[in-house]
C-alpha cells in the first residue's frame, strides 16, 4: 500500500514537471502524426458542407460527409507518407539481408514486435520510433553502421527496441524525448523527470546485457559515446566554417572516417566521456552494468565499412547542416578542394577569441604574443576562459588550448603550408621540417624554448572596441 501511494505520488511529481516546462510532449509523436489526417478529415467535411448549403444543394448527409472525411484523411496520410525525409535513406531487406536477420532475432529475443522499416539515419546515433501507432522502425546512424561490430550493433538494437517498448507509456515517453531535446541545447531537467528518464535508460541497457554481453554491451556504449562526441566536433570543425559561402561538404562522411581510422580521433574524447558526470552519461551507464571504461578500442569492422554511394552520403550531409546552411543556392564541395584561406580564419578567429579573454584578466586593450606566451608560462592559462574551452576541445590541457592557435597562426604566416586538409596540427615549411602544433605547444607549455626562427614580433589585436 505504502509503496503504490510512493509510485503515484512520484508519477504526479513528474507529470507536474512536464506540464510546467514541455506539456506538448505528453502526446506521442505517432498521435501528433494521425492528428493532422483527422483534422483534415474534419476541414473536408467543413468545407463540403458549406458548399452544399451555398451552391451545391446535393443534400449532404451522414452517408455522404462520412466517405469525404475518410477520403480527405486518407489522402494526408499518403501525401504525409510520399515526402522523403531527407535525414533517411531506407535499406531493403534484399540487400541488406544479414543487418534485417540480426534486427529480426534480436525483436525475436526481446518478445518485441519486428520493426517493419529499417533506415540509415544521417545522425550519430540510433533510435527506435513509431511513425504511426501500428508501424514502427529502427533508424540507425551512418556513423553507427559504418565503425560499430555486428556485435555492438547488436546490443544498440536491443537498447533501442527495448526503449521503443517503455515509450508506451505516456510519462516515459515524455521524460525521454525531454532528455533527448533539453539536454543537447544546455537546459536541465526537473529532477524527478530526469530520475524517470534514466530509469528506463538503465532497463534499455540491462535488456542489451542480456542479448549481447556485459563485454560488448560495454564496448557498444563507449564506442557510441565517442562516435557521437568526435562526430558532432568534426562538423563543427570541418563543415560549418562553408557555411558563410553556402558550401557544404559533400565527403563529410568520408572524411570523419579518416579521422577516426588514420588520425585517432576517437582517442581525443575519452576524456570528455570520463568527465561526464551525469546521471546519463556513458560512464554512469557502464558503470551500472558493471563494465569498465577508459580505454581506446580497437577499429572494428562495421556492418557498412564503406559507408553508402557518394550521392547518398551527400544528401544525409546535408540534411544533418541544414540548420547551419542556406536553404538555396548550396554547393557541394569535398574537402580537398577548399582554399587553404577557409581553415587560416578558424584558427585567426580562436586567436582573436583567447586574446579577446585574455585582454579581459590582464585589463588591457591590446594584447601581444608576448603576453599570451607569458600567462602560460606562469601557470595562469586557466584564468582564461572561452567558449572554445568549455565545448568539445580535443587538446589535453588549457595551456595546449591558448598556445596552439598562436602558434599555428605564426608558423602560417612563416610560410608553413597544410600537409593534409583533415590533419592541420600538422605543417609543413619549404625545406621539408615538419611541425605537430600540438607537440609544440605541449613542449612551450612544458617549459620549452621559442625557436628564433618562429615569427612571434609584433603587436596583437586592438580589443578596445571588441563587443
Amino acid at each position: 500500500m505504502i509503496s503504490t501511494l510512493q509510485e503515484s505520488s512520484s508519477k504526479i511529481r513528474v507529470l507536474r514537471g512536464i506540464v510546467s516546462r514541455r506539456p506538448g510532449l505528453l502526446v506521442s509523436a505517432s498521435l501528433r502524426r494521425v492528428t493532422g489526417p483527422l483534422l483534415a478529415g474534419a476541414a473536408a467535411v467543413a468545407i463540403a458542407a458549406i458548399l452544399d448549403n451555398i451552391v451545391l444543394h446535393v443534400g449532404f448527409n451522414a452517408f455522404l460527409l462520412g466517405p469525404t472525411a475518410l477520403i480527405a484523411g486518407t489522402v494526408a496520410v499518403v501525401l504525409g507518407a510520399s515526402q522523403p525525409d531527407q535525414h533517411l535513406h531506407r535499406l531493403t531487406a534484399e540487400d541488406h539481408a544479414e543487418l534485417y536477420d540480426l534486427v529480426h532475432n534480436v525483436a525475436d529475443a526481446l518478445a518485441v514486435r519486428r520493426p517493419r522499416r529499417i533506415s540509415v539515419w544521417a545522425q550519430p546515433d540510433s533510435v527506435a520510433v513509431r511513425p504511426l501507432p501500428w508501424r514502427s522502425e529502427l533508424w540507425l546512424g551512418l556513423p553507427y553502421l559504418t565503425e560499430m561490430s555486428s556485435d555492438e550493433l547488436r546490443a544498440v538494437i536491443a537498447h533501442e527496441l527495448t526503449l521503443l517498448k517503455l515509450r508506451r507509456s505516456c510519462l516515459v515517453n515524455a521524460a525521454l524525448s525531454f532528455l533527448h531535446e533539453e539536454v543537447p541545447c544546455g537546459g536541465g531537467l526537473p529532477v524527478e523527470v530526469e530520475m524517470l528518464a534514466v530509469a528506463a535508460i538503465k532497463k534499455a541497457d540491462a535488456a542489451a546485457v542480456r542479448i549481447a554481453g556485459e563485454h560488448v554491451t560495454t564496448a557498444a556504449l563507449w564506442r557510441g559515446g565517442l562516435i557521437s562526441s568526435s562526430f558532432t566536433w568534426f562538423a563543427v570543425r570541418y563543415a560549418w566554417p562553408m557555411a558563410g559561402l553556402r558550401w557544404y561538404p559533400s565527403d563529410l562522411y568520408v572524411g570523419w572516417r579518416w579521422k577516426v581510422r588514420h588520425d585517432d580521433l576517437h582517442g581525443r574524447f575519452i576524456r570528455h566521456l570520463l568527465e561526464d558526470e551525469r546521471s546519463f552519461s556513458t560512464k554512469a551507464r557502464i558503470n551500472v552494468i558493471g563494465g569498465e571504461q577508459g580505454d581506446a578500442l580497437p577499429v572494428a569492422v562495421g556492418v557498412l565499412p564503406t559507408g553508402l554511394p557518394k550521392e547518398i552520403e551527400a544528401r544525409l550531409a546535408r540534411a544533418y547542416l541544414r540548420e547551419k546552411l542556406p536553404a538555396q543556392y548550396v554547393k557541394s564541395v569535398a574537402f580537398a578542394t577548399l582554399p587553404d584561406t577557409i581553415w587560416d580564419a578558424v584558427f585567426e578567429q580562436q586567436l582573436a577569441d583567447v586574446s579577446a579573454a585574455l585582454a579581459l584578466v590582464l585589463n588591457k586593450a591590446t594584447v601581444t604574443p608576448r603576453d599570451i606566451l607569458d600567462i602560460v608560462v606562469t601557470g595562469r592559462a586557466r584564468e582564461i576562459t572561452w567558449d572554445h574551452r568549455d565545448w568539445l576541445c580535443t587538446h589535453s590541457t588549457p595551456e595546449v588550448c591558448v598556445l596552439f592557435p598562436l602558434l599555428h597562426h605564426a608558423l602560417r604566416s612563416g610560410g608553413y603550408r597544410y600537409e593534409h586538409p583533415l590533419r592541420q596540427r600538422l605543417l609543413v615549411s619549404d625545406d621539408g621540417r615538419r611541425v605537430d602544433v600540438v607537440a609544440f605547444a605541449e613542449q612551450v607549455a612544458g617549459g620549452g624554448s621559442v625557436p628564433d626562427w618562429l615569427p612571434l614580433g609584433g603587436e596583437g589585436p586592438d580589443l578596445s572596441r571588441r563587443s
